[in-house]
């Protein structure tokens, strides 16, 4: 199948105008790939518009100044929106850059509001999908489809202040390649909140265990023991 990416070359360009906004027709950078019938991503666009007026709703309300939490909240749905996609289109990084810029600056631009007033080097990464944690929309996609697989997709925007927690802790690490791990982790620091100190310490401890323990065959109840175990020593 056919489907649109912003070329690596072109994706600090075609950011900047958008952030310029400048009159931008997305097709100046945009380049078709792959082979045989166009793939259909016309329901991308009413999900853009239904996380955006889930964004409206957030602004009206008391937890509007925790911006991790409504990117924690929508996560699942960036996942039920793309999870159909074809392999090959997910693991593009230029798939991810058009989705940033085509369907979801709006979201992009206030999520990383501070980091975009800055020089390139700090706001690019937002967009290029080469750093998949990194780039808004595929680390609510990772994130929704972590929790998702946990069974509770829920949990994805159910800590408060949790940008740290989450990019350092889960997504960039070993945990998050580990669904009933990572959902296990989650869900012990919703109950008993780490400082940040003691969560950081305790995460090291946990990704040291990725090279001497198959984490992957650890059911629920296993994840929720081995943390309690970490969480004694």
């Amino acid at each position: 199948m056919m489907y649109p990416i912003i070329p690596g070359r072109l994706v600090a360009e075609a950011t900047e105008r958008v952030r310029r906004e400048d009159p931008l027709d997305l097709a100046d950078f945009t380049e078709m790939v792959g082979k045989g019938p166009e793939i259909d991503l016309t329901s991308l666009g009413p999900a853009a518009e239904k996380m955006e007026a889930a964004l409206a709703v957030f602004l009206g309300s008391d937890r509007r100044a925790d911006r991790d939490r409504f990117e924690g909240s929508q996560s699942p749905a960036m996942f039920t929106a793309l999870e159909h996609l074809p392999l090959d289109v997910l693991d593009d990084p230029g798939f991810w850059a058009w989705l940033g810029l085509e369907h979801f600056w709006w979201l992009v631009s206030w999520r990383e509001s501070t980091a975009l007033e800055r020089e390139p080097a700090k706001w690019l990464r937002y967009v290029d999908g080469r750093q998949m944690t990194e780039c808004v929309v595929s680390r609510m996609f990772l994130r929704g489809q972590l929790c998702t697989a946990f069974g509770y997709p829920e949990l994805a925007g159910a800590l408060a202040y949790a940008t740290d927690f989450w990019r350092s802790h889960v997504l960039r690490v070993s945990a998050g390649s580990t669904p009933t791990i990572a959902g296990a982790f989650v869900r012990r620091q919703e109950r008993d909140r780490m400082p940040t100190d003691q969560l950081r310490a305790f995460a090291r401890r946990l990704n040291r265990l990725s090279s001497n323990l198959v984490l992957e065959v650890y059911d629920e109840a296993d994840a929720d023991s081995l943390l309690a175990e970490l969480a004694d020593q």
